[in-house]
């Protein structure tokens, strides 16, 4: 969030309903997929913020935006391997925390509310924003300088874990 606010600038940051949330980024790529017959949801992220939000159907749905200034080269990965469905960030180094309005990516992830199963997701400098009622089987999130912001999260297994990011999870039901 403040790497947004440094690059775009606060006040076109809206963290509710769907579709484009800052002035400053456009929507490169947009991607659907069916869940069915998936049971585990990973997620490798180096420096793009995810935001996961509810699905309009039973499809998830995942779309790339990127700062204007940026080159509008998709770079989002789907992968499914058996019951698992790979999604993974390409690395990009040129996050910028000195000039500001140069860089910035984000994914917006829509989740059917009927998946609930396994949700692993594993993180550099990328933070992970959701205002849904989470609730998996298995959620587990590992970030380095990550903020994590979640209202509700429910999860028979829960593991989240930062080096030096923060973590808001509003209400958690879960066990380790």
């Amino acid at each position: 969030l403040l790497t947004y606010a440094l690059t775009v600038g606060a006040d076109s940051f809206s963290m509710s309903g769907g579709g484009k949330r800052f002035s400053g980024i456009e929507l490169i790529n947009t991607q659907t997929f069916e869940l069915e017959g998936i049971s585990d949801i990973a997620i490798k992220n180096y420096s793009s913020d995810i935001f996961i939000l509810p699905s309009d159907d039973e499809t998830l749905v995942i779309k790339e935006y990127v700062s204007k200034r940026m080159n509008r080269t998709p770079f989002i990965t789907v992968k499914q391997n058996g019951e698992r469905l790979n999604i993974e960030a390409d690395r990009y180094n040129n996050r910028s925390w000195i000039v500001l309005g140069s860089t910035y990516r984000c994914l917006e992830i829509y989740l059917p509310a009927s998946y609930h199963q396994a949700l692993t997701a594993e993180t550099g400098s990328g933070d992970i924003f959701s205002d849904m009622n989470l609730s998996f089987t298995t959620f587990s999130l590992s970030g380095n300088s990550s903020d994590v912001s979640l209202a509700e999260l429910t999860a028979e297994s829960v593991s989240i874990s930062t080096s030096s990011g923060d973590i808001l999870v509003k209400r958690l039901d879960g066990d380790k």
